[in-house]
């Protein structure tokens, strides 16, 4: 449920991206914001701009509760934080966090013991849940440079931002062992599983009261349009899969599984009495389709039954 509380669409956090996209411009000649368009080293420049605005903002660090872990701590809201320049290891982990969901770059939560600091996909994946207490196979994708990582605490630094986030959070908590590691959230993936942002508040300058709705934003590049079919070919061709099933009912026999379906003869599928209908044009449409087990579902999944 911490995914909640990352707020993408808080005005502050618009301010954020903005600014992080004129330092871009800055130092790269370029200040466009695509999430994963333009591969893993571009996702590194927006989260490293993104860092500097930030610690641009002067935030002062604030201690959590002692028995934060045990009676939960009160999460402070983007515009909070960024207007009273304060915020706890937690609080700078999910602004920052709204930030780059804002600019298209999916965040991961990493708590620790007494800690939490950020991490960030380099390409455009997810993890399996939304939040999981083995870490180390999210260590191993850090290994792999699938994964960053970037020391919140760092944004609270006066003088010239570090130009390594990354190492200091893994030396810390990742270089040995991870019993200190409690969790990790990610953002993307519970989404995914239906879990939205608190409707974000804030005052504009006359002093009204905005709340404004999460809406998902689109990062990904522009799929291609396919080539149009030519205008002389009066009957279109049936798909390599249409002619797969005539080829197939051609056999009559008993050794047909499209005319004789046992209950041995597959898989039993749960879906969503809803989704029912998606399901269908997918596979009309050919698109593919991830068959999830049982006893990976998400555990969100199964409470709603």
């Amino acid at each position: 449920m911490l995914a909640a509380h990352v707020l993408p669409n808080h005005p502050a956090v618009t301010a954020v991206v903005s600014e992080a996209a004129d330092l871009l411009e800055e130092r790269t000649g370029r200040g466009s914001i695509q999430g994963y368009a333009d591969g893993p080293e571009r996702v590194d420049e927006i989260v490293s701009a993104i860092a500097a605005v930030l610690q641009r903002r002067g935030i002062r660090y604030s201690e959590p509760p002692v028995s934060w872990s045990d009676l939960g701590q009160q999460v402070r809201s983007p515009g909070d934080v960024l207007t009273w320049r304060v915020g706890t290891p937690l609080d700078l982990v999910v602004v920052m966090a709204a930030a780059l969901e804002q600019a298209g770059v999916r965040p991961l939560l990493w708590l620790a013991d007494g800690h939490s600091f950020l991490g960030y996909w380099r390409e455009e994946r997810s993890a399996e849940s939304a939040a999981t207490t083995d870490a180390a196979p999210l260590v191993n994708l850090v290994d792999l440079g699938l994964v960053g990582l970037v020391e919140t605490i760092l944004l609270t630094s006066s003088g010239e931002l570090a130009a390594d986030l990354h190492t200091p959070a893994y030396g810390d908590w990742l270089a040995g062992d991870l019993d200190r590691i409690l969790g990790v959230t990610d953002v993307h993936r519970a989404r995914k599983d239906g879990i939205y942002p608190l409707p974000a508040r804030a005052r504009d300058e006359a002093g009204v009261l905005q709340v404004v709705e999460y809406r998902p934003a689109l990062h990904s590049a522009p799929t291609k349009a396919e080539p149009p079919t030519p205008a002389s070919s009066s009957k279109p061709e049936a798909p390599a899969r249409v002619q797969q099933w005539k080829n197939a009912l051609l056999d009559l026999s008993l050794r047909n599984r499209l005319i004789n379906y046992t209950e041995r003869s597959g898989l039993a599928l749960t879906i969503p009495g809803t989704a029912l209908g998606a399901l269908e044009n997918f596979v009309h449409d050919g698109t593919p389709v991830s068959l999830l087990p049982a006893d990976q579902l998400a555990a969100v999944q199964a409470e709603r039954g």
